[in-house]
């Protein structure tokens, strides 16, 4: 995915979505210290990713069997909904 070259947000967008997400939760079972917890680890790898300096392209967001096509050359992956542009390291699977 290297090589494409389409519109599409960047990792950092997707990261302001989450973190509106934790702000707007009025789940009761979302603490104040678990919060704060959520906001500083997403401000925090955000951070670690952008100051690694890596190359950006466009990145995979979410796979699942939805978003495989089978074609006449074989199986293509899409992601209509979630596909960012931003360094690998984004959407490398933790361990």
């Amino acid at each position: 995915m290297r090589t494409l070259d389409v519109a599409s947000p960047h990792f950092t967008d997707r990261v302001a979505e989450a973190e509106g997400l934790v702000a707007s939760c009025d789940d009761p079972l979302l603490g104040d210290g678990d919060r704060e917890i959520l906001n500083t680890t997403l401000q925090d790898r955000k951070r670690a990713i952008v100051d690694h300096g890596s190359v950006e392209q466009l990145l995979h967001g979410e796979p699942h069997p939805g978003n495989v096509l089978r074609t006449r050359n074989g199986l293509r992956i899409i992601d209509l909904e979630t596909c960012c542009r931003g360094p690998v390291e984004f959407a490398r699977p933790r361990a």
